[in-house]
């Protein structure tokens, strides 16, 4: 019985040291475009688009991501609480009640534009001083949008990559035949 006959691939040194780093360059480079392109679509939901959308306060979910405007004398009598100025209440409801709504703060808005950033002090704002209230809701279209053209980038962004580099393989035989016999 004889065994099979087993050709050793050539020693390193006879590619030359360029071109084997050259061939390492080239398939680092394709991993990270292909790692941008699986990535991208990973990553659309968590930079998706919401909008605002009018509710009435009275059902409001605790939990929910909401906006309330308030009314002229809300602002005034709620300026020692949220601040002068005081347009708007950005936030997470705590609860609903009879007295109003409790809300996690996160922002207000102020009548001459500005935001001011909260750390989720817990403001009760009465029903009647609630001019308008807002809950905060996906997009599914603007998401949608986003995710395809960020997709669409990160794989034209690889197609770039692959016709400028080739495919990578680091093959030295570009005819695919057998390497030197021994």
């Amino acid at each position: 019985m004889t065994s099979p006959r087993v050709f050793p691939s050539p020693p390193a040194a006879a590619v030359p040291r360029s071109s084997r780093r050259a061939a390492l360059l080239v398939r680092r480079r394709l991993a990270a475009g292909l790692g941008l392109a699986l990535a991208a679509p990973l990553a659309a939901p968590l930079a998706a688009c919401y909008r605002n959308v009018p509710v009435d306060p009275a059902p409001l979910a605790p939990g929910s991501a909401v906006r309330l405007y308030l009314t002229g004398d809300g602002t005034a009598q709620l300026a020692s609480r949220l601040g002068p100025q005081t347009l708007a209440v950005d936030g997470r409801v705590d609860s609903v009640g009879a007295g109003g709504v409790t809300v996690v703060v996160s922002q207000t808005t102020k009548t001459f534009g500005g935001t001011i950033a909260w750390m989720g002090e817990r403001v009760t704002i009465p029903t009647g001083d609630i001019a308008r209230a807002e809950a905060r809701v996906l997009d599914r279209r603007r998401t949608v949008t986003l995710a395809a053209g960020a997709a669409g980038v990160a794989l034209a962004a690889m197609a770039a990559l692959i016709a400028q580099h080739g495919s990578g393989s680091g093959q030295e035989n570009p005819g695919g035949g057998p390497g030197p016999t021994p």
